[in-house]
């Protein structure tokens, strides 16, 4: 074998793993997220750093990325048609030239496309990371051709009216809860965690009148009643804060708390009352959650299109849209035990688990997001439930019986009779 014909394989060699390292840096850098590259610039590590820089700007990478690797291609047909030509005492010309762009194509397709993606596909972090010592400086060399080629892109896709978007795009909502899908099935947390983060997505779609007390529900003081009679609308409320109206509940002024008021009897109640923030019915609660932190409030109004009191926000209300049900030290605590009526019907509470439910009846747990009968009724209903509601899944019947903060408070069981055919099932 003749000294040109070792330079011409190793040649050969140097290009496939040129086109591996384009293949497999392209998939790699591009697999990565926004929250990783985030990570990898702020990271210790040099490689890392690369990383980072090198990912931030998609639209110059990918074209250094495709004008490498076409190069690349190129001359290792190139080389492998030269390396063919010195084997003519073999085969004709032809059938040589055949041979060597097959077997090219096929090495280009393993060594060069397949195996380094699959490799990205499976690890993109550590392929990057692998490969950017070699990218950069190869990049660095292609910049003033990739940059002609990055303007031309930008003029075309102009010209058909895209724009060429630099950054990267983070994960959409539904890839995010695909992901905690993926880590529930997996156990990656437990199922409570799993709640909060459903309730996280929800929290932004959610509007105020979802989740506010109507209007009907509103307990609150009106200015100028006797000391007396407000001492006993705070006793029968038992809310730590009351809104406070002029004439009617359509003009609130404002709020007292319940304990600051009990605590100093002699000062005027117009001393205590703290202001209160205003808002749509339509308007979305993470924006809410933004004005009460930032206002430092605690109640929020929700008004009409014609400016009337809808109903009320409470800072318990918002964050209870998160992690759930829970009290302060001015609620009452509520049974969640089933209380027979007799032998087909039930008197319970709302904030009984629908499974303890379905535990204690001997029935299958209804399929849905649901994890209270409150919250079941609520999702048959479709809408805050009301007193007198009465709705039926397959087997059981609920009567709404106590409505408190748009939840149902307590609630009538009834044991739906079965049909013929679900008995001769």
């Amino acid at each position: 074998m003749s000294p040109e014909t070792v330079w011409l394989l190793a040649l050969f060699v140097v290009l496939l793993l040129l086109s591996g390292t384009f293949s497999g840096s392209e998939t790699a850098l591009f697999s990565l997220n926004r929250m990783q590259i985030g990570r990898f610039a702020r990271s210790t590590s040099r490689r890392e750093r690369w990383v980072a820089a090198v990912a931030a700007r998609p639209e110059r990478l990918l074209a250094g990325i495709l004008l490498g690797n076409t190069l690349v291609n190129v001359a290792s047909s190139s080389v492998a048609v030269a390396l063919a030509t010195r084997l003519d005492n073999l085969a004709s010309a032809d059938t040589l030239v055949l041979a060597a762009v097959v077997c090219d194509t096929l090495l280009l397709l393993v060594a060069g496309e397949i195996f380094p993606k699959g490799l990205a596909v499976h690890w993109p972090a550590m392929v990057a990371k692998f490969y950017i010592p070699f990218l950069r400086p190869l990049l660095r060399g292609l910049r003033p051709v990739a940059q002609v080629l990055e303007a031309v892109a930008r003029f075309l896709l102009r010209g058909v009216g895209v724009q060429f978007q630099a950054g990267r795009a983070g994960l959409t909502r539904p890839e995010l809860e695909l992901l905690f899908e993926d880590m529930l099935e997996a156990k990656g947390f437990s199922e409570r965690e799993g709640v909060i983060a459903s309730n996280i997505f929800d929290f932004f779609e959610t509007r105020a009148w979802e989740i506010m007390t109507p209007r009907v529900d509103v307990l609150g003081v009106e200015v100028g009643l006797e000391r007396s009679e407000i001492i006993q609308k705070v006793v029968d409320a038992r809310h730590a804060r009351l809104p406070v109206y002029r004439e009617s509940v359509d003009q609130i002024i404002g709020y007292i708390s319940s304990k600051e008021f009990l605590l100093d009897p002699d000062l005027p109640m117009e001393q205590l009352i703290k202001p209160v923030h205003f808002v749509p019915e339509r308007a979305r609660v993470h924006g809410i959650l933004s004005e009460v932190q930032a206002r430092k409030l605690s109640v929020v109004v929700v008004v009409n299109e014609f400016g009337g009191t809808s109903g009320i926000i409470t800072l318990e209300d918002l964050i209870e849209e998160v992690v759930g049900e829970i009290f302060d030290e001015t609620e009452v605590h509520v049974e969640t035990e089933l209380h027979p009526i007799d032998e087909s019907s039930w008197n319970v509470s709302g904030l009984l688990p629908i499974h303890e439910l379905a535990e204690e009846l001997n029935l299958k747990a209804p399929e849905g997001p649901a994890q209270t009968i409150a919250g079941h009724v609520a999702h048959l209903l479709g809408r805050p439930p009301k007193v007198g509601d009465i709705v039926e899944d397959s087997t059981l019947g609920f009567e709404v019986l106590e409505v408190s903060r748009h939840r149902a408070r307590r609630l009538v069981i009834r044991r739906l009779p079965r049909s013929h055919e679900d008995e001769d099932r």
